[in-house]
């Protein structure tokens, strides 16, 4: 027969055989004799003696009563005909019934069937999941080893052992520590990851270089505005924001690679309101020049502006379109490789709904701004990532008191690709899966065909740094870089690894 995950055996035990002449040699137990057995899960079955008395048949882990006399009761009704007589044996010994099957542990049962178990070598409840190379449908990776299996604790992060089966988990690297970003202080916070170090901007207008353990790298730099827009080139980063002194508006400006300003801040826009109270701002790179989309209120209305800048910095135009709402929030830009997209959350049409436009570099916008999410209840906008063909959408259904975490997947038209699921946070793309990180610093793992891997498993972060605020996270192709917002104190930096 074939593999399954957690065994169930198909046949009773037997208590009642007749011993052959010549059977009574090395002798293990007593015919008709029971006792019990450890089945998948930790479930207790029972097995009986062969009538050779030189071994145990495969546990039965089937439901039987308590009593042994429930058990012997099954056991002769499946060794009789319908009639009552005597059945006649499919076999008489193990070797019989091999079904040369590697997943399967096959015996003679004392009443003469044959009898199939996947293997659960190590006793711990849990089917192998492979052997001698072939996959047998159980959920043990190591079937040598009592503590490895699906649920087990994970005893270290370092030992290279998978004890819960889950594959690699995320931890924070104990050995980087938390680390405070003196100079840096407000509650919100942006991140890039230049290939090297990380570069992060804070709400109070500064700007810091870490290394990529979080050392900071010289004296952060006072831009005058929070980058809430961030975009690395490969050799510059641009920052797009909200400035409110000496002008009021969009602001852009370039870092170079060793922190310093690249010529003065260039205003966008002038003389008028922000349209959010946080970032309405993003900035993408599209390999050849910089777009920057802000939000902003001139008195009467929303207006949602794009803004193109070459890699010097020079203004190449700009495009602007009304916005029919009252509010907006959550900005966030992406570039797909030949357009941006823009979300946001927004009052349009009753509670807040999650939109896409679709911005192409020339300033068309191909549809109409679309709604991505319902009207019935609010909908806020945590995070989006692009994956190379989709993007990931986390956001937070606001029920009365109560968010409820949310996570989708979305082509690059907006729609819906497979089933939501019950997580939310910031998104890191590894190339292969998602991670979802929660402000209390529980994870979740999503791979690349929207498959939960793992959901809400905490990342063993100290409790004293989990968040009230977004935090912000950037992938180094290795590690997961975290700037927890300091609500009073500065911000604070941390690595996550995966491990096993």
């Amino acid at each position: 027969m074939g593999c399954s995950g957690k065994a169930t055996a198909w046949v009773a035990v037997v208590v009642a055989a007749a011993i052959a002449p010549g059977w009574a040699c090395n002798k293990v137990c007593e015919p008709r004799e029971t006792q019990e057995c450890v089945c998948a899960g930790g479930a207790i079955g029972a097995q009986a003696c062969n009538a050779s008395g030189t071994g145990w048949s495969a546990c039965d882990c089937g439901p039987v009563d308590s009593s042994t006399d429930a058990i012997a009761d099954t056991a002769v009704d499946d060794a009789q005909e319908e009639d009552g007589t005597e059945a006649e044996p499919d076999c008489t010994r193990d070797e019989e019934c091999d079904d040369g099957d590697p997943c399967t542990d096959d015996g003679c049962s004392a009443y003469g069937r044959c009898v199939h178990t996947g293997i659960d070598a190590d006793r711990d409840g849990y089917f192998a999941a492979t052997i001698e190379g072939s996959e047998c449908g159980g959920t043990d990776c190591d079937d040598g080893r009592a503590d490895v299996h699906p649920g087990a604790t994970e005893a270290s992060c370092t030992d290279g052992v998978d004890q819960d089966c889950e594959g690699p988990n995320v931890r924070m690297d104990a050995g980087a520590g938390i680390l405070p970003i003196a100079g840096l202080a407000g509650d919100a916070a942006r991140m890039a990851w230049t290939g090297s170090e990380f570069l992060v901007g804070s709400a109070d207008g500064h700007l810091a270089r870490l290394s990529d353990t979080g050392a900071l790298l010289g004296s952060p730099i006072d831009l005058g505005f929070f980058a809430a827009g961030m975009a690395w080139t490969g050799t510059q980063l641009g920052v797009a924001g909200w400035m409110e002194d000496p002008v009021e508006g969009v602001v852009f400006a370039r870092i170079d690679p060793t922190g310093a300003l690249v010529g003065s801040v260039l205003a966008l826009t002038s003389g008028a309101s922000p349209a959010v109270e946080g970032p309405g701002t993003d900035l993408v790179w599209t390999g050849s020049e910089f777009l920057a989309v802000g939000f902003e209120w001139d008195g009467s209305a929303h207006v949602q502006g794009m803004y193109r800048l070459d890699a010097d910095g020079n203004l190449l135009g700009e495009h602007c379109w009304d916005v029919p709402s009252p509010e907006i929030a959550g900005v966030k830009a992406l570039w797909t490789g030949a357009e941006a997209a823009v979300f946001w959350s927004d009052l349009r049409a009753g509670p807040e709904s999650i939109m896409l436009a679709r911005i192409t570099p020339e300033g068309g916008k191909p549809l109409e701004d679309q709604r991505l999410t319902t009207l019935e209840l609010a909908n806020l906008l945590s995070d989006v990532i692009w994956t190379g063909s989709e993007f990931g959408m986390s956001w937070r259904i606001v029920t009365g008191p109560e968010e409820l975490p949310r996570f989708g997947r979305k082509d690059r038209y907006g729609a819906a690709v497979g089933l939501e699921l019950s997580a939310g946070g910031q998104l890191a793309w590894t190339e292969s899966e998602l991670i979802i990180l929660a402000p209390d610093f529980t994870y979740s793992r999503v791979s690349k065909d929207g498959a939960l891997l793992v959901h809400a498993e905490s990342a063993q972060v100290l409790p004293e740094t989990t968040a009230t605020k977004e935090i912000q996270v950037a992938w180094t192709g290795s590690a997961v870089g975290v700037v927890v917002p300091g609500e009073i104190a500065e911000p604070a930096f941390l690595l996550l690894r995966y491990c096993y």
